[in-house]
């Protein structure tokens, strides 16, 4: 399992003190929603989307889906463990694409915290974030971050 991964970044799956949360794949061909709970309890729910125009081509979200959160989609829960996330999230994306091994480009974009000001040609906090945690799986040469205003593309050379 994880073997696309693991051969390209052998030393990320064993980042000392950063365990990833198991999950449930995906239960019917071609939904891909995958989710996985933390150790306090918060669902996620990760979401693998193809785009219409370019069928190789994926956008990507994840979110607490907890009752309690329902009012805001995605949630600052503060809770001390967005690395265990995050890497749960890169291992989902991992799985993903060891099945779909032609896609070429991953796509997301990060929706800005309370109070935080969007402005144009500036990736909110969440998408930097993440970006940079990405950067650890997704590596030159054979992937490439490029940036337009809050979306991130990572695309394969």
């Amino acid at each position: 399992m994880y073997l696309f991964c693991e051969l390209i970044l052998p030393n990320i799956f064993k980042m000392p003190g950063i365990e990833t949360y198991s999950y449930k794949k995906p239960t019917f061909p071609g939904h891909y929603f995958y989710h996985f709970t933390n150790r306090f309890g918060d669902k996620y729910e990760v979401t693998i989307g193809r785009k219409a125009h370019d069928y190789f081509h994926i956008s990507i979200s994840f979110g607490v889906i907890n009752e309690e959160y329902q009012d805001e989609e995605y949630t600052l829960t503060n809770k001390g463990d967005i690395f265990r996330v995050l890497h749960t999230v890169c291992k989902i994306l991992c799985d993903y694409l060891e099945e779909h091994p032609n896609v070429h480009t991953i796509e997301y974009s990060g929706e800005a915290k309370k109070g935080e000001k969007i402005l144009p040609s500036k990736a909110t906090s969440r998408t930097l974030v993440f970006t940079r945690f990405a950067k650890q799986y997704f590596k030159p040469p054979k992937w490439q971050f490029k940036f337009k205003d809050n979306h991130v593309f990572i695309v394969r050379k």
